[in-house]
């Protein structure tokens, strides 16, 4: 699963698998927004819906048009965020990376 991130105009963050560069707009497959809270044990990482009231919208949306005057730039997440949408998107716990501790 090839999970990008999109940099939005207003701030916000998309995660996103099979992103598809159509010119003047993007297509992508179970997009989700990330969100930050803060808890007590400090700062703790999440995925929302785009919106909550599409159908189907709660595990990711397929979204075929998004222009690209909304988005900043597209990156790579690193590999907790890319995990944890793995996770989130299908529902299948992801391992770590297995270590070797000495």
């Amino acid at each position: 699963m090839d999970v990008v991130g999109l940099k939005l105009q207003n701030g916000m963050d998309i995660i996103c698998k099979n992103l598809q560069d159509l010119g003047n707009t993007y297509r992508m497959e179970k997009a989700v927004a990330i969100t930050v809270t803060q808890t007590e044990k400090g700062p703790n990482m999440g995925f929302l819906p785009l919106t909550f009231f599409a159908v189907d919208s709660k595990d990711g949306m397929d979204i075929e048009e998004l222009s690209k005057h909304h988005v900043l730039f597209p990156y790579t997440p690193n590999d907790d965020i890319s995990r944890g949408y793995r996770e989130f998107a299908s529902g299948l716990a992801v391992p770590k990376k297995p270590t070797i501790i000495t």
